[in-house]
């Protein structure tokens, strides 16, 4: 295909955005900037040409303008001018990001980049976030192929969704929105349709203990707690609807006197467990949320039964840990529950200390089951 058939095709794939975002959205039409400058251009990179429907794009509008009265031309993301292309250049130790120039950003540091680098993938749209280590996932095979499913859904109202998100519909207005889509097999929909549940019965018979209910956690904060490994779903999700909750009245909403953590909470609570491992089995160095155990060098697998004594509660139990339970809520007398991150049997299920048989034991079969009980 020649350079000026390429352009045609992406500039009528473009003006179906344009005209359903004039009928529907007319704010984010307006708040589209006009074309780049020349002058505007030449910040972007000076290394390389910019790929050909990256630069129709900018010829048609300069990105959009970014106020609280516009929504998201694609969910999550706003669509970058040139000069902010130029200032969020990606950082990376990895020589390929050199080669990257973004294209949109959300409100908590993920990309959307163009690849420039030569070969196969040229022009293709990846996703970047380099606090978790998303470093050029593929989302759409080109500029081109995202702008027409944009305008495809767009027209006809149905999902998009990128790779490792969930998919949101777009829903028209004075400015774009983007509705999430329930997944009933994703075990996030099911929490927050479960705590959704809890939520009402506590407003209902334990409204103080409902108020001791703090706001979502802030990303930040949940990436903090999920150093070095991702966080399970459902406590992911759960952090997303509360960042925990209030003591003392916190400790009225989880069944047997617990109070959930929030995220900076978990986080000391999770290092405290893994300097007490470190203290009670320095021969043993454990690798959280890995499954292996470290001794002398070498890794070896460790089974679920197998347990070290690393942490002890504040009520005095010796509690025998592996440092891949994630502590998530506390009791007032310093008991925890522990999420069990380990692959096996067990994954995903909440562990209580239980006095009777001196070692812990499952509570509930996951997050969800717990959400339910507090329903109940």
């Amino acid at each position: 295909m020649n350079s000026d058939n390429a352009a045609n095709e992406f500039g009528t794939a473009w003006r179906r955005v344009e005209d359903w975002l004039r009928e529907h959205a007319p704010e984010d039409f307006a708040a589209l900037r006009r074309p780049v400058s020349d002058h505007e251009l030449a910040d972007v990179t000076d290394s390389f040409a910019l790929h050909h429907q990256l630069m129709a794009l900018l010829s048609a509008h300069n990105g959009s303008e970014e106020t609280s009265a516009t929504g998201y031309l694609l969910p999550r993301h706003t669509l970058l001018s040139a000069a902010q292309m130029a200032r969020h250049r990606p950082v990376s130790a990895a020589p390929e990001a050199r080669w990257w120039v973004p294209l949109a950003i959300t409100g908590t540091g993920e990309y959307l980049v163009v690849d420039h680098r030569p070969g196969p993938g040229y022009g293709a749209v990846l996703q970047v976030d380099h606090e978790v280590g998303l470093a050029g996932r593929k989302a759409w095979p080109s500029l081109l192929a995202l702008v027409t499913e944009l305008g495809g859904v767009l027209e006809s109202g149905t999902p998009l969704k990128m790779p490792g998100c969930p998919a949101y519909r777009p829903v028209g207005g004075h400015r774009l929105n983007w509705e999430l889509v329930p997944d009933s097999t994703d075990p996030r929909v099911r929490l927050r349709e479960a705590w959704q549940r809890a939520e009402q019965r506590l407003l209902s018979t334990a409204p103080d203990a409902f108020a001791c209910l703090r706001p979502p956690a802030r990303p930040q904060d949940i990436r903090a707690a999920e150093t070095p490994a991702p966080l399970h779903a459902q406590l992911r999700a759960l952090f997303l609807l509360h960042d925990g909750a209030d003591a003392p009245g916190g400790h009225n909403i989880v069944p047997g006197g617990y109070r959930l953590y929030s995220a900076a909470e978990l986080r000391i609570a999770h290092g405290r467990m893994k300097d007490a491992a470190r203290a009670a089995a320095p021969e043993v160095g454990f690798l959280a949320l890995s499954g292996e155990a470290v001794v002398g060098g070498s890794p070896r697998p460790v089974p679920d039964s197998e347990q070290v004594p690393t942490h002890s509660s504040r009520s005095g139990h010796a509690c025998p840990v592996n440092v891949s339970w994630i502590p998530f809520a506390v009791s007032v007398t310093g008991d925890e529950l522990l999420l069990c991150q380990e692959r096996g049997t067990r994954h995903g299920s909440v562990l209580v200390w239980d006095p009777g048989v001196n070692d812990y034991r499952t509570r509930w079969l996951d997050l969800v089951e717990l959400c339910e009980d507090v329903a109940r």
